[in-house]
């Protein structure tokens, strides 16, 4: 498949509303023709490295003696599978703040240092390297991920080896096709431009839209942030119709029945968009998956330059605008004051399109990410690192599954009774099923409740309707999801009943931002969210 051949000149594919064809000879575009024969290199580590310039000893060592000063904060370290399925993450707000002190910020510059310069040899060579993590204990893994995250390698970590999906993981992993020593370049029609792009990708130095991958495969995401060259928009009447072209170069082993070999291949994709005539048209063709997806790399980027917190209070606050702008624009200011005290409040009734987005981003601040140290009894603060490299690369529908569980119930093995549910106590309880389902993509649960007919067997058969959806889920994911039945009453129980996250948090325990107050629970986050969008909406209206 010869590269000039996939960049068409032709004006009905490529010259429209002020898009010329691609050049086969834009030198932007060959950047990597020379590139080094791509190289994946598997790291296994049971432990953090102990030997050389990589060692991260004297860096756990601090974070050790630093908490061992502060027997308040004197917290075990090591939590069990159980919680870790669950995702819990503490201890990562000790880690946060021990990295403050003179002696850890010495120890995390050193070890940072080693592993940045080495993933800049590794790039430069076309190498990419995986980290595979079998550790109860921290393994420094907020220093070790760069060079996986600079290289396009991915991190993925166990808490033990009984409970790890090691070898699924890597079959998939090596079986999966992968694209090396990628380029790819963004270009739009005139009244709009790529304001910054967010995910592995690393900006060419020389040319503009111009991004390098060292690797990615069918799962990785890039999000594009876009925005208007002039504050008119694209007019009124539109001057032409929105386009943008993306063009992706990539190597890729091919084999065809023959011996296998590289092949350097071209990808483009033209995609137009019409102008909507008014607020509600955009707000109707909105991806709540995809809202989601942007707003994690926002969130995420604003942790590093401002805080946890201030990245919570501007989550929140991004949700409380956007509902007070639906009310404004669709003229519902004020009705949200119609709904009785005590009856749920239901945001963006009348559009379907971002009814999720407020429990998305229910999910995103009860997630570990956002709560750190606060979600669990026990520690693990590299999981908060692979998490964050995990979901930085997901595709939305899979982002969402993460952040908010899938929750189906059923009246037997064989026959389902609704497909989703709220992620609540009451939901289960009030609900006569007695068995229910729970999608959360790395783990994939089924939940027996005590009043279950002692007729049903336990755990679903193999050839049941129920096992069969299970076996379905389990497929087509990066990290092969763990399957469990549980019953409730017993202790792997709380695999499940934690996962209900629109429950309160315990007591002592708060989301970060202003409005923490009122997070406790779901059906308090949307009261709390209709008095913020109402009193916005007030203020604005005077």
């Amino acid at each position: 498949m010869p590269r000039p051949e996939l960049w068409p000149n032709d004006p009905s594919r490529a010259a429209v509303s002020g898009l010329d064809g691609p050049k086969a000879d834009d030198p932007s575009l060959h950047l990597a023709a020379k590139s080094k024969r791509p190289v994946r290199v598997i790291s296994f580590l049971g432990g953090p490295p102990s030997l050389g310039q990589g060692s991260l000893m004297d860096y756990l060592a601090k974070t050790k003696m630093l908490r061992s000063t502060r027997p308040e904060r004197n917290k075990p370290t090591s939590p069990t599978s159980a919680e870790m399925e669950m995702g819990f993450a503490v201890g990562v707000d000790d880690v946060a703040e021990t990295a403050q002190e003179p002696g850890m910020k010495k120890a995390t510059s050193l070890a940072s240092a080693f592993y940045e310069e080495a993933s800049l040899v590794a790039t430069s060579l076309g190498v990419s390297i995986d980290v595979f993590v079998i550790s109860k204990a921290p393994v420094g893994l907020d220093v070790l991920s760069t060079i996986a995250n600079n290289t396009g390698g991915g991190v993925w970590l166990y808490p033990s080896v009984q409970d790890a999906m090691l070898t699924q993981d890597l079959y998939r992993h090596l079986s999966s096709p992968h694209a090396q020593n990628c380029l790819l370049k963004v270009r739009t029609s005139p009244e709009f431009r790529v304001a910054r792009l967010y995910g592995r990708v690393f900006k060419d130095p020389m040319y503009d839209d111009v991004y390098h991958m060292m690797s990615c495969d069918a799962f990785d995401v890039v999000t594009v942030d876009f925005e208007f060259v002039h504050k008119e928009g694209f007019g009124n009447p539109p001057a032409a119709v929105p386009t943008v072209q993306v063009a992706f170069q990539y190597t890729t082993v091919t084999a065809d029945g023959q011996e296998p070999k590289l092949q350097r291949r071209m990808r483009i994709c033209t995609i137009q968009a019409q102008v909507a005539r008014n607020p509600v048209e955009i707000f109707n063709s909105a991806n709540a998956e995809s809202i989601i997806c942007m707003l994690l790399h926002k969130v995420l980027a604003a942790t590093e330059k401002e805080g946890k917190q201030q990245a919570a209070l501007l989550l929140q606050d991004w949700l409380v605008i956007l509902a007070a702008s639906y009310d404004k624009l669709t003229h519902r200011h004020g009705e949200g004051q119609l709904h009785e005290q005590g009856q749920p409040f239901v945001p963006f009734e009348d559009c379907e399109a971002l009814q999720a987005v407020p429990r998305l981003v229910y999910g995103l601040l009860r997630s570990p990410l956002m709560l750190g140290g606060q979600v669990g009894p026990l520690a693990h603060p590299d999981l908060p690192t692979f998490l964050r490299h995990q979901w930085t690369s997901l595709p939305p529908s899979h982002l969402h599954r993460a952040m908010y569980p899938q929750l189906s119930s059923y009246s037997s093995a064989s026959a389902q009774t609704l497909p989703s549910h709220s992620l609540s106590v009451a939901a289960v309880a009030g609900t006569e099923a007695p068995i229910f389902l729970l999608d959360a993509l790395t783990t994939v649960l089924v939940y027996y409740k005590r009043s279950c007919p002692p007729d049903l067997p336990f755990p679903p058969p193999p050839n049941s309707l129920l096992r069969t959806t299970v076996n379905e889920l389990r497929q087509n994911r990066r990290m092969a999801p763990k399957y469990k039945a549980v019953r409730q009453g017993e202790d792997d129980a709380q695999l499940f009943e934690g996962r209900l996250i629109d429950e309160p948090l315990e007591a002592g325990k708060k989301l970060e931002g202003e409005a923490a107050a009122a997070f406790t629970g779901y059906f308090h986050f949307l009261e709390w969210l209709r008095g913020a969008a109402a009193t916005l909406g007030s203020q604005e209206a005077d």
